[in-house]
Protein backbone atom coordinates (compact mmCIF):
# COMPACT_ATOMS: atom_id res chain seq x y z
CA UNK A 1 0.00 0.00 0.00
CA UNK A 2 3.03 2.28 0.05
CA UNK A 3 2.63 3.41 3.67
CA UNK A 4 6.38 3.24 4.32
CA UNK A 5 9.56 2.99 2.21
CA UNK A 6 10.57 -0.31 0.59
CA UNK A 7 13.86 -0.44 2.51
CA UNK A 8 11.94 -0.39 5.82
CA UNK A 9 9.84 -3.34 4.69
CA UNK A 10 12.91 -5.25 3.49
CA UNK A 11 14.89 -4.55 6.65
CA UNK A 12 12.02 -5.65 8.89
CA UNK A 13 11.50 -8.76 6.74
CA UNK A 14 15.16 -9.75 7.06
CA UNK A 15 15.14 -9.03 10.80
CA UNK A 16 12.01 -11.11 11.37
CA UNK A 17 13.26 -14.04 9.32
CA UNK A 18 16.93 -14.00 10.33
CA UNK A 19 16.44 -15.47 13.79
CA UNK A 20 14.29 -18.26 12.33
CA UNK A 21 16.95 -19.00 9.71
CA UNK A 22 19.67 -19.12 12.38
CA UNK A 23 17.56 -21.42 14.56
CA UNK A 24 16.83 -23.71 11.60
CA UNK A 25 20.49 -23.79 10.58
CA UNK A 26 21.54 -24.60 14.14
CA UNK A 27 18.98 -27.41 14.39
CA UNK A 28 20.02 -28.75 10.99
CA UNK A 29 23.70 -28.69 11.91
CA UNK A 30 23.06 -30.16 15.38
CA UNK A 31 21.30 -33.12 13.78
CA UNK A 32 23.16 -33.60 10.49
CA UNK A 33 26.78 -33.04 11.49
CA UNK A 34 26.98 -35.69 14.27
CA UNK A 35 24.55 -38.08 12.56
CA UNK A 36 26.48 -38.15 9.28
CA UNK A 37 29.89 -37.74 10.89
CA UNK A 38 30.64 -34.53 9.00
CA UNK A 39 33.63 -33.69 11.18
CA UNK A 40 36.84 -32.40 9.69
CA UNK A 41 39.56 -34.48 11.41
CA UNK A 42 42.06 -31.61 11.15
CA UNK A 43 39.81 -29.30 13.21
CA UNK A 44 38.34 -29.58 16.67
CA UNK A 45 34.74 -30.77 16.77
CA UNK A 46 33.60 -27.31 17.87
CA UNK A 47 35.42 -25.60 14.99
CA UNK A 48 34.11 -28.16 12.53
CA UNK A 49 30.55 -27.68 13.83
CA UNK A 50 30.79 -23.88 13.70
CA UNK A 51 32.10 -24.04 10.14
CA UNK A 52 29.23 -26.25 8.99
CA UNK A 53 26.67 -24.20 10.93
CA UNK A 54 27.93 -21.01 9.28
CA UNK A 55 27.58 -22.54 5.82
CA UNK A 56 24.04 -23.76 6.62
CA UNK A 57 23.13 -20.33 7.98
CA UNK A 58 24.47 -18.24 5.10
CA UNK A 59 23.11 -20.65 2.49
CA UNK A 60 19.65 -20.45 4.05
CA UNK A 61 19.68 -16.66 4.12
CA UNK A 62 20.77 -16.51 0.46
CA UNK A 63 18.02 -18.95 -0.52
CA UNK A 64 15.51 -16.88 1.40
CA UNK A 65 16.59 -13.70 -0.37
CA UNK A 66 16.33 -15.42 -3.76
CA UNK A 67 12.78 -16.52 -2.96
CA UNK A 68 11.96 -12.94 -1.97
CA UNK A 69 13.21 -11.37 -5.20
CA UNK A 70 11.51 -14.00 -7.38
CA UNK A 71 8.22 -13.56 -5.54
CA UNK A 72 8.43 -9.78 -5.94
CA UNK A 73 9.23 -9.98 -9.66
CA UNK A 74 6.47 -12.44 -10.59
CA UNK A 75 2.87 -11.27 -10.84
CA UNK A 76 1.33 -14.49 -9.50
CA UNK A 77 2.20 -17.07 -6.89
CA UNK A 78 2.01 -19.92 -9.40
CA UNK A 79 4.46 -18.21 -11.74
CA UNK A 80 6.77 -17.45 -8.81
CA UNK A 81 6.82 -21.15 -7.87
CA UNK A 82 7.46 -22.16 -11.48
CA UNK A 83 10.26 -19.65 -12.09
CA UNK A 84 11.79 -20.20 -8.65
CA UNK A 85 11.89 -23.99 -9.03
CA UNK A 86 13.43 -23.59 -12.49
CA UNK A 87 16.16 -21.34 -11.09
CA UNK A 88 16.89 -23.73 -8.21
CA UNK A 89 16.98 -26.74 -10.53
CA UNK A 90 19.38 -24.96 -12.89
CA UNK A 91 21.60 -23.87 -10.00
CA UNK A 92 21.63 -27.42 -8.59
CA UNK A 93 22.54 -28.87 -11.98
CA UNK A 94 25.47 -26.45 -12.27
CA UNK A 95 26.72 -26.72 -8.68
CA UNK A 96 29.21 -29.52 -9.31
CA UNK A 97 27.44 -31.80 -6.85
CA UNK A 98 25.58 -33.95 -9.37
CA UNK A 99 27.78 -33.67 -12.42
CA UNK A 100 31.42 -32.86 -11.64
CA UNK A 101 32.72 -29.78 -13.43
CA UNK A 102 35.20 -31.71 -15.62
CA UNK A 103 32.21 -33.51 -17.19
CA UNK A 104 30.07 -30.42 -17.87
CA UNK A 105 30.26 -29.24 -21.47
CA UNK A 106 32.37 -26.10 -22.01
CA UNK A 107 29.55 -24.18 -23.69
CA UNK A 108 27.46 -24.24 -20.50
CA UNK A 109 30.10 -24.63 -17.78
CA UNK A 110 30.44 -20.84 -17.40
CA UNK A 111 26.98 -20.77 -15.73
CA UNK A 112 28.50 -22.37 -12.63
CA UNK A 113 29.80 -18.94 -11.62
CA UNK A 114 26.27 -17.51 -11.24
CA UNK A 115 24.98 -20.46 -9.19
CA UNK A 116 24.85 -19.67 -5.46
CA UNK A 117 24.49 -23.39 -4.78
CA UNK A 118 27.98 -23.90 -6.23
CA UNK A 119 29.44 -21.67 -3.53
CA UNK A 120 27.43 -23.38 -0.79
CA UNK A 121 28.55 -26.80 -2.02
CA UNK A 122 32.18 -25.67 -2.24
CA UNK A 123 32.00 -24.17 1.25
CA UNK A 124 30.72 -27.53 2.54
CA UNK A 125 33.46 -29.48 0.76
CA UNK A 126 36.19 -27.09 1.92
CA UNK A 127 34.80 -27.26 5.46
CA UNK A 128 34.95 -31.05 5.40
CA UNK A 129 38.19 -31.63 3.49
CA UNK A 130 40.54 -28.71 4.18
CA UNK A 131 43.66 -29.74 6.02
CA UNK A 132 43.19 -33.44 5.23
CA UNK A 133 44.83 -35.79 2.74
CA UNK A 134 41.70 -35.74 0.58
CA UNK A 135 42.03 -32.05 -0.33
CA UNK A 136 43.41 -33.21 -3.70
CA UNK A 137 39.91 -34.46 -4.46
CA UNK A 138 38.78 -30.82 -4.63
CA UNK A 139 41.33 -30.10 -7.35
CA UNK A 140 40.46 -33.24 -9.27
CA UNK A 141 36.74 -32.32 -9.30
CA UNK A 142 37.57 -28.65 -10.00
CA UNK A 143 35.99 -27.55 -6.71
CA UNK A 144 39.02 -25.46 -5.83
CA UNK A 145 37.97 -22.10 -7.24
CA UNK A 146 37.39 -20.06 -5.15
CA UNK A 147 39.47 -21.65 -2.42
CA UNK A 148 38.42 -21.82 1.21
CA UNK A 149 35.27 -21.67 3.25
CA UNK A 150 35.49 -17.96 4.00
CA UNK A 151 35.87 -16.96 0.34
CA UNK A 152 32.81 -18.96 -0.66
CA UNK A 153 30.82 -17.57 2.27
CA UNK A 154 31.93 -14.05 1.31
CA UNK A 155 30.57 -14.59 -2.21
CA UNK A 156 27.29 -15.89 -0.75
CA UNK A 157 27.03 -12.79 1.45
CA UNK A 158 27.56 -10.71 -1.70
CA UNK A 159 24.76 -12.62 -3.46
CA UNK A 160 22.53 -11.94 -0.46
CA UNK A 161 23.37 -8.23 -0.61
CA UNK A 162 22.66 -8.13 -4.34
CA UNK A 163 19.30 -9.92 -3.93
CA UNK A 164 18.37 -7.64 -1.01
CA UNK A 165 19.29 -4.49 -2.95
CA UNK A 166 17.34 -5.70 -5.99
CA UNK A 167 14.35 -6.47 -3.75
CA UNK A 168 14.39 -2.96 -2.31
CA UNK A 169 14.74 -1.44 -5.79
CA UNK A 170 11.91 -3.49 -7.29
CA UNK A 171 9.65 -2.91 -4.29
CA UNK A 172 10.24 0.83 -4.49
CA UNK A 173 9.06 0.76 -8.13
CA UNK A 174 5.84 -1.15 -7.37
CA UNK A 175 2.61 0.70 -7.79
CA UNK A 176 0.04 0.67 -5.03
CA UNK A 177 -2.60 -2.05 -5.48
CA UNK A 178 -5.78 -2.10 -3.39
Amino acid sequence: MGLYPAWVYSLSQVTLELWVMVLCAFTEAAIAVPMMGMWNPSLSKLDSFISMFTVFCVSGVVGNSMVMIVSILMFSQDLAFLVGSGIVTSCLALSGGFVPFPYIEDWIAWLQWVSPIKYSFQAFTWSLLSGTDTVGLLEMLELNAPKGVSTNIGILVGVFGLCAACSVFVLSRQREVR
